[in-house]
Parts: C-alpha cells; sequence; structure tokens
C-alpha cells in the first residue's frame, strides 16, 4: 500500500518540493543520499567505460525524459545496458542508477529510497517539460 502513495509527481522543482513530497504515509519519495551513492558505484563500473559521467545531466537529459515515469528509463536500461550484456544487473542496480542520474540533475534528496519495482517506478515521473514562449524561449 506505501509504494501505490508515492506522489506521482516526485520531481517538481525544488522550491515546491518540501509541501509536495509528503504523501499520506508520511513518507517522502525523494531518493536517499545512500541509494545515489550505490547508484554512482554501479554506473562507475558498468557505464563510465562507454558513458562520460556528464553525459546525463542538464536540459537535453530533462527535455528527452520531460513527465515520463521513471518505469521508461529502468526499462530501457534493463533491455539494452550494458551494451555487452543487456539485462546483467539486477532491478536494484538499474533502479540506483537512475537515482544516480536524479542526483546530478538536482533532483532533491530525502530519506525515502524508490524501490526497484515497477508499479513504484510507473507512479514516479520526470519534472515535466518546462512551457516555452511563442518564440521558442522558456
Amino acid at each position: 500500500m506505501v509504494r501505490r502513495l508515492l506522489p506521482v509527481l516526485l520531481l517538481l522543482p525544488a522550491p515546491a518540493a518540501v509541501s509536495a513530497q509528503q504523501n499520506g504515509s508520511g513518507r517522502t519519495a525523494w531518493y536517499s543520499e545512500p541509494q545515489a551513492a550505490r547508484g554512482a558505484d554501479v554506473f562507475r563500473r558498468n557505464c563510465l567505460s562507454c558513458h562520460p559521467a556528464g553525459q546525463f545531466v542538464g536540459a537535453a537529459f530533462e527535455k528527452a525524459r520531460a513527465g515520463q515515469p521513471l518505469s521508461v528509463l529502468f526499462e530501457q536500461l534493463r533491455t539494452t545496458m550494458p551494451q555487452d550484456e543487456p539485462g546483467r544487473l539486477t532491478a536494484q542496480e538499474y533502479t540506483d542508477v537512475i537515482v544516480y542520474l536524479l542526483k546530478q540533475n538536482g533532483y532533491p534528496v530525502g530519506s525515502a529510497e524508490i524501490p526497484a519495482d515497477g508499479e513504484a517506478l510507473a507512479g514516479i515521473r520526470f519534472r515535466a517539460a518546462k512551457p516555452q514562449n511563442l518564440d521558442g524561449q522558456e
């Protein structure tokens, strides 16, 4: 039941995060620092040889993922990475890598871990795209 209570809008901009991260159980949906550290370790051991550390940081990453549930990235990683043996990592390791990427993109840290569970990952979304003016600027 707790997993279902994770907020759908987990990844709001930081100023709104304090009030938006609470749910009915009192648990926050933000990742924990230890989970991000595990993800950094998994990334170093399995991804860094092909992907530079900054490849998944910034506007391009945010735009590509805007509004998507974390489960979409999880499935993409699970079915295509590592390139030499897709699916080799555990569900927890793939989730921890996603959490590491969240940290690298400035998403707020909390005390709760994001579970390595498809239903939970489907209920948590990346920030929605920022609206643009008619001239294409944010």
